[in-house]
């Protein structure tokens, strides 16, 4: 229905995105406490506020768009196990076979990063200007705005102190496990974009070199 339509996706380390989501869900959600992140490391249950590793698997997402045959988002092997087989015979080691939604539908693909102006402007002016050629847009974009999705902001000092009290640092030692999950989730998603999505003649990204980084 929708074969003309083109979509923009835009990802994440799933480290950086497992801490700014569940962050984000410690001052939606205050006063209710979000769980420990050890407990976090499966899929997502009552509680999380749909936050658990299981949604870091990008690439499992990904996989679903049909722009590729691969297998591996499906994989519970080593990611560098997986990568060894071939792909006609990677479904029969799937479990269950996840639905897809194949079309020819354009996808520009970039790293949240490529909109950081403080880091590297340059990059930025490419990022906007790819996004006009993709969308086909007449007039240039004349700038990337940072909107807060927080629904307010708390007035509140005791209740500002007890909520970032809440606030998690990813890179502290009671963040090991999870941080541990994550890293080798982003290994699977980054070398099955890299080989797979990303040969995708529908596949688009702006600053290839820096993407792959």
């Amino acid at each position: 229905r929708y074969h003309k339509a083109k979509l923009i996706i835009m990802i994440r380390h799933p480290i950086k995105w497992f801490q700014s989501f569940y962050n984000f869900r410690v001052r939606e959600y205050y006063p209710r406490t979000m769980p420990e992140t050890h407990t976090m490391t499966k899929k997502c249950f009552k509680g999380m506020q749909g936050v658990c590793a299981d949604r870091a698997n990008f690439h499992d997402f990904l996989w679903r768009l049909g722009k590729t045959d691969g297998m591996i988002a499906a994989m519970t092997l080593p990611w560098k196990e997986a990568l060894k087989i071939p792909e006609n015979k990677l479904l029969s080691l799937v479990r269950k076979k996840p639905q897809l939604y194949p079309s020819k539908t354009a996808i520009f693909i970039a790293h949240t990063e490529q909109l950081a102006r403080n880091v590297n402007d340059t990059r930025l002016s490419q990022f906007t200007s790819d996004v006009q050629s993709f969308l086909g847009l007449k007039h240039a974009i004349s700038d990337v705005h940072h909107i807060s999705p927080t629904k307010f902001s708390q007035k509140n000092k005791q209740v500002r102190e007890n909520i970032e009290k809440r606030v998690i640092n990813i890179c502290d030692e009671d963040h090991v496990i999870i941080r541990k999950k994550l890293l080798d989730i982003s290994q699977r998603a980054s070398e099955w974009i890299r080989t797979y999505f990303l040969a995708s003649p529908d596949v688009v990204v702006s600053s290839k070199e820096y993407f792959l980084e």
